[in-house]
């Protein structure tokens, strides 16, 4: 029982901060999908470059490792606001990775003299995204408040038993 009320604070105190960071990143992925949606332009962007990124682990007796591949298109195009070239890069799934040629043309939705704030697919998929990370944080926000809960009632117990 000790182990127990010992575990649920920390854990209730983690399940916080990832459902506030959770909530937080889901807020603002929502607002770009908002100002995307209102203000969005569709440019032709031309794909400069791909690239792999794999991150390495070193495990405790010193091996390497390879972590999960992230795949990034580089996008060169004209920012409708300022008329200037920018290149932007966009992470996405391997298999568009894998389908993407460098030289090729895809249409990108892009927010004029913002062109951080773009997106390669459209907005229904950061959208989604967005509803996703606003439910993870209410899930993990509740499980924080259970373990509260149960820590408050196993002390309570503890102190009456004394």
């Amino acid at each position: 029982m000790d182990l127990l009320r010992s575990l649920l604070m920390p854990c209730a105190l983690v399940l916080l901060g990832l459902a506030v960071a959770a909530g937080w990143y889901g807020r603002s992925l929502g607002a770009e999908v908002r100002l995307l949606q209102r203000e969005g332009v569709e440019v032709q962007a031309t794909i400069t470059r791909k690239w792999e990124q794999v991150p390495s682990r070193s495990d405790g007796d010193g091996t390497e490792r390879a972590g999960i591949p992230t795949y990034w298109l580089y996008l060169r195009f004209t920012d409708p606001g300022d008329g200037a070239e920018v290149e932007v890069r966009s992470a996405v799934a391997r298999d568009a990775w894998e389908a993407a040629a460098v030289g090729e043309r895809r249409g990108l939705l892009v927010v004029p003299g913002r062109p951080e704030v773009h997106s390669l697919f459209g907005v229904a998929g950061l959208g989604r995204a967005a509803g996703q990370l606003d439910r993870l944080a209410t899930w993990m926000g509740f499980a924080a408040l259970v373990c509260l809960a149960l820590d408050f009632a196993l002390r309570r117990r503890a102190r009456r038993q004394s």
